[in-house]
């Protein structure tokens, strides 16, 4: 886990009550695909270095951003901002994301691609491209904490957690992010009226677990 410091934190809550955060779950859409493709033209470790840049630029683009804090979750990342007004940040956070997705650094692309139109070993056209997919909820996490075989670990609860990667799961196209009606109700009492936020969320639906949801998507 990486945590940014909270410079506006108070005294932190009961582990038993939980505390107030805006999750923030973001991953690589079609990652099977990814690292299996990369893993075939270029080696394992051409596929572990590729997911190390993607997990280190998903950190680094939260460095500046208080009270902030990142836990690792296969090919994607969950971020938790602390307190009940931070919706505004993950926000900021997607923007960020989106501009590193558009620019990538070399080491984060350069493998995917093999030298030819069509690849001679399985047959599938190439080159593929880097997909980012976001999801946005807030409420109540808490933090509990599990014996392994070599020692302990923190684990996090919270529907938020759950809401926010169904949503990221449930974006049908890259590069989009989905914001439940919670965390979109906090937005609103973040920034009061903005028209631009209007413009830049819709309202859609789809599966979220087992039941149909609304939510907002960017």
């Amino acid at each position: 886990m990486v945590r940014t410091p909270d410079h506006n934190a108070g005294e932190p809550s009961s582990p038993d009550d939980g505390e107030e955060f805006t999750a923030l779950f973001a991953d690589m859409r079609g990652s099977t695909g990814i690292v299996e493709f990369v893993e075939r033209h270029h080696g394992l470790g051409a596929a572990a270095e590729l997911f190390q840049v993607f997990l280190s630029e998903c950190v680094r683009l939260v460095d500046d951003i208080d009270g902030a804090e990142v836990h690792l979750r296969g090919d994607g990342v969950l971020i938790l901002f602390s307190g009940t007004d931070r919706v505004q940040d993950a926000v900021e956070y997607t923007r960020r994301l989106r501009r590193m997705v558009d620019d990538p650094p070399d080491e984060l692309v350069r493998h995917l691609t093999c030298g030819c139109t069509t690849c001679p070993v399985c047959g599938e056209e190439t080159s593929l491209s880097l997909e980012v997919r976001c999801g946005i909820d807030a409420g109540r996490v808490s933090r509990f904490k599990v014996q392994t075989l070599r020692d302990t670990v923190e684990e996090l609860v919270g529907s938020c957690i759950s809401v926010a990667a169904k949503l990221s799961g449930a974006l049908g196209e890259a590069h989009r992010v989905g914001m439940s009606r919670r965390a979109w109700r906090r937005l609103h009492e973040e920034t009061g009226a903005d028209a631009r936020l209007a413009r830049e969320w819709t309202p859609s639906a789809g599966r979220i677990g087992r039941r149909r949801r609304r939510f907002f998507a960017s």
